[in-house]
């Protein structure tokens, strides 16, 4: 089951999406793509859609909110359609290229508590033109709880084979990925009560590794995503950085434990209103799948990550207000 979220996509973007993976998915392993529509207010593009899915028989089908929900609930909601053992998860403004699914369907039927992510190569936004990703990088965070490209530790190089191998990530970004339904099910999915966008794809990550599964970046299977320079909707009546931070709460106060501290002394704080009986049925939920702490997490998936001063009340970086060219020193003496 391949399942594609979407709030106002372009139509055009959207087509390029569902024909790429149609055309490129063998149809022994296709089943059905469910397009989740997030609540769309493009109507001309509705009727277009409903047109031009006709060419695909059946196989394509469009599940439709009668809310904005955001993009994490809106693949839970598609999760609870698909019926097919294996669900992949990818962003509507993607193209996938050849042999992109056989790969980590084979992987998850041989481990079925890998979550394995495509290698993500990069469609520019002006001319739709292919930029293939390097080789030797896999996803890290900060303690402002984003996400980053970082270089393969030594660790992982020296155990990787091929370069063909599955590479281990800490975290992974939410454009493309897939796992098997029932250790999902299981997993309890990605968490239905953050808001519209953002923080999901690394608190889902933490969790996952935790609670047993392997993320892994699968250099064989690659999807081309638009990396667009700015988030092309709103977010209800909040704001983007209100909407960010309640989920980095969500995620510190569920997955974080005592580690929390390092995000809260570098959080930018905005005021939010957090569901206390759903994070206590979050944290019930590792508790029942008896799964590890977060230091077992930092010991083992990602230990070359440095922790701050644990007295630091606050930190990040210094610059100068009025101009960039100045630093800053600090006088040695007493």
């Amino acid at each position: 089951s391949v399942v594609i979220p979407f709030h106002n996509e372009q139509l055009s973007t959207l087509l390029r999406t569902l024909t790429s993976v149609v055309k490129r998915s063998p149809s022994a392993l296709l089943k059905e793509v469910i397009l989740v529509d997030d609540c769309s207010t493009l109507d001309c593009s509705r009727e277009e859609l409903e047109k031009a899915l006709w060419q695909w028989g059946g196989l394509v089908r469009v599940v439709r909110t009668t809310q904005r929900e955001g993009s994490t609930k809106a693949r839970v909601i598609g999760a609870s359609y698909a019926t097919q053992d294996v669900i992949s998860y990818l962003d509507s403004h993607v193209e996938v290229n050849q042999r992109w699914l056989e790969p980590i369907v084979s992987h998850i039927n041989t481990n079925n508590k890998a979550i394995v992510m495509s290698t993500l190569d990069t469609i520019t936004t002006e001319k739709f033109e292919l930029q293939g990703a390097g080789w030797g990088f896999h996803g890290g965070f900060n303690w402002n709880l984003e996400f980053y490209w970082k270089g393969l530790p030594d660790r992982i190089l020296n155990k990787l084979q091929r370069t063909y191998d599955p590479v281990p990530s800490p975290i992974m970004p939410a454009g493309a990925f897939a796992l098997h339904r029932e250790f999902y099910m299981w997993l309890g999915l990605l968490d239905p009560d953050m808001k519209i966008w953002g923080v999901d794809d690394v608190e889902f990550s933490f969790r996952a590794w935790q609670c047993g599964a392997s993320v892994e970046i699968h250099p064989c299977s690659h999807v081309g995503h638009i990396f667009r320079p700015h988030i092309p909707y709103t977010f209800g009546n909040d704001t983007s950085q209100r909407v960010v931070f309640h989920n980095s709460v969500r995620t510190a106060e569920v997955v974080l434990e005592h580690y929390k501290k390092f995000f809260y002394a570098q959080a930018n704080h905005h005021k939010v209103d957090v569901n206390m009986t759903s994070l206590r049925a979050r944290r019930q939920l590792k508790s029942d799948n008896n799964c590890h702490d977060f230091s077992w997490f930092m010991q083992n998936v990602i230990p070359e990550m440095p922790l701050p001063p644990q007295d630091a009340v606050h930190y990040e970086h210094i610059m100068p207000k009025e101009t960039k060219d100045n630093c800053i020193d600090v006088d040695q003496t007493d």
